[in-house]
């Protein structure tokens, strides 16, 4: 009986996988709930510090994704073209739209964290052909301690992790179906992943 109850859950998981991440989802949003308002804390936080003046001085002194800006110095030029700022700038539309707040770098960082793990569901769907597992990988990686703790923090690093694994999905995509516009997905992606980590690339 319990073995058929058991199978038969399998069954239902794996023949409905969205209701699984919509509820993966759910879940994660819970648990970081009280994280969204906090400002910047942890082992990182001159490197999370970093990534949020760029995005303030986006918002504040200069659209231009070109210029990412660290604080202003009495004559010395504060432009730090450390790594291509997407994502930075991104963050920094978003403010302008709903309003400078740590709460919106925080979500759009959530986001980020959610596009990457639908994406490793899709991916280890596309390589090992099975919802279950893809699911049960989506899960894995979504509660991994690192992943679970930056997912929510400013980091250029969690834009490339996520534009990578989209990238890797694109091209599996494309060595099963051998379309052409999958291939440009994954180049752009992989282009995107490598602008947003540019000095480990050099």
């Amino acid at each position: 009986y319990f073995l058929q109850m058991n199978n038969t859950l399998k069954n239902s998981i794996a023949q409905k996988p969205l209701f699984s991440i919509l509820f993966l989802c759910f879940v994660s949003t819970a648990m970081h709930w009280q994280i969204f308002t906090t400002d910047l804390v942890g082992v990182h936080v001159w490197r999370q510090s970093q990534t949020q003046i760029n995005i303030q001085n986006f918002v504040r002194h200069d659209f231009n994704i070109m210029n990412p800006r660290n604080n202003f110095v009495s004559g010395v030029s504060n432009i730090k073209r450390f790594e291509f700022p997407v994502m930075q700038w991104l963050i920094a539309l978003a403010d302008k739209v709903f309003g400078e707040s740590i709460t919106v770098t925080r979500i759009s960082m959530f986001l980020i964290g959610i596009a990457c793990v639908i994406g490793v569901f899709f991916l280890l769907k596309t390589v090992l052909k099975d919802n279950l597992v893809a699911l049960s990988g989506a899960w894995a990686f979504n509660f991994s301690p690192l992943f679970y703790y930056y997912t929510i923090n400013p980091l250029p690093d969690v834009f490339a992790l996520c534009c990578t694994i989209w990238y890797m999905f694109f091209l599996f995509s494309y060595i099963d179906r051998q379309k052409t516009t999958l291939l440009l997905s994954a180049a752009f992606f992989l282009g995107l992943a490598n602008l947003a980590k540019l000095p480990f690339v050099v």
